[in-house]
């Protein structure tokens, strides 16, 4: 399997990986698709340059993490490091990009969990498509993914989907 982690990076011990989760569930919380277990992402170009100037280069804390989630149905957008946008973002149903409620990092560890459930406010035709950014809205968009389980299929007001992604520096 090719990992596209961005220019010049390579499969050695010091990549960076996100891995996603995506389920979703029905009205009564009983989980009805997993849509995507552990997929690998793509980690864009301007996401590297962003963890590499927040953590090293820049000395105030004037920027934010990768903690937004924003989510599509598009299937069109080529999944590479050159992105800077998610094609087609939905902004409404409950489905707009928002601060994931979980964010935790082990001290000592190099894995961290970013993490959101979203609960529909009306029906969404699918979701194809995720990825994380470091604002609310434009910002850089960090890593994202197409889920190869395929996608979660029409939805309604009522139900969840649970979007989980672990990122693991080595």
């Amino acid at each position: 399997m090719t990992q596209l982690l961005g220019p010049n990076l390579h499969n050695s011990p010091t990549d960076i990986h996100t891995y996603w989760t995506v389920k979703t569930y029905d009205k009564d919380g009983n989980l009805k698709k997993v849509v995507a277990e552990n997929e690998h992402n793509v980690f864009p170009s301007a996401c590297i340059d962003t963890i590499h100037n927040n953590t090293f280069i820049n000395n105030s804390l004037s920027g934010s993490g990768f903690t937004y989630i924003g989510l599509t149905a598009d299937t069109t957008q080529t999944i590479n490091a050159a992105q800077t946008s998610l094609t087609g973002e939905i902004s409404t149903n409950g489905l707009t990009r928002i601060l994931a409620v979980t964010r935790t990092h082990s001290a000592g560890t190099s894995t961290s969990l970013v993490e959101h459930t979203f609960t529909l406010t009306g029906s969404q035709s699918d979701i194809t498509r995720a990825a994380l950014f470091n604002a609310v809205s434009t910002g850089t968009m960090g890593p994202f993914a197409a889920f190869s389980n395929g996608s979660t299929g029409a939805m309604v007001s009522g139900e969840t989907v649970k979007v989980s992604i672990t990122i693991t520096t080595s």
